[in-house]
Formats: C-alpha cells, sequence, structure tokens
C-alpha cells in the first residue's frame, strides 16, 4: 500500500496525551502548530504516517512544541523540544518533558537531537 501524504489522520500516538501534552492527531493540527510556533514540521508526515516520529503541543509550563521519534530497538525517544521559532525551552519545561515521557514509557529519555535543546542558567 502506498503512502498518502494527503490522508488527514495519523496514526494513533505513541504515548497519551495530557492537557499539557497534546498529540498532533492530523495534517491540519500539524500545520497550525508549524505555523504558530514557527518551526517545520510538515517535512516530519512521511515518518508520522510509518509509525517513526510523532509531534505533540506542549501548553504548560511553557509553549512549545515536543518531536517524539522510534529509534531502531523501536523505543521512543526525545527527538526535539523547541520553543517559538525553534528556540530552546528553559530546564524547567525540558525536565517536565522528561518526566512525562518516562511516566509513560517507564524507560528514561536521555538521547536529545543536540545540545542546544535547553536554555541553561
Amino acid at each position: 500500500m502506498a503512502l498518502k501524504i494527503t490522508d488527514s489522520s495519523f496514526p494513533k500516538p505513541p504515548l497519551r496525551g495530557s492537557s499539557d501534552i497534546v498529540p498532533l492527531r492530523n495534517r491540519e493540527a500539524l500545520k497550525s502548530e508549524a505555523k504558530e510556533q514557527g518551526v517545520p514540521l510538515l517535512h516530519l508526515i512521511p515518518d508520522i504516517m510509518t509509525e517513526r516520529a510523532y509531534v505533540y503541543r506542549i501548553n504548560a509550563p511553557e509553549r512549545a512544541t515536543l518531536h517524539l521519534r522510534k529509534l531502531r530497538d523501536a523505543r521512543w525517544r526525545i527527538g526535539k523540544v523547541k520553543s517559538k521559532e525553534g528556540r530552546p525551552v528553559a530546564v524547567p519545561t525540558m525536565q517536565f518533558v522528561e518526566a512525562w515521557v518516562y511516566s509513560r514509557t517507564l524507560d528514561r529519555p536521555l538521547e536529545w537531537v543536540g545540545s542546544d535543546q535547553v536554555v541553561r542558567g
């Protein structure tokens, strides 16, 4: 079966959402998030459709976007956590996201893409 990039619904999110971290369940929500946050996200659609990535809207402790990625070991890891226009998030936000992922995977997510994920100090 060929991948249809125009399909509006995404596969089931790998981790259940909360009021603070909400899965983006379709193309329209992803497009809205990309526009609101000023970050490119639409290139992730093929990976989302093949269950290799997923994107979540972070509402608190600060507004940001979470990109999860599935590694070869089939576990989900934090790929990127970025604030508006791709800026790094504050340390408390990163700690909150780590705790959220940990509580849903029982696997400590220590692997991030790059060292610019968090505002230090």
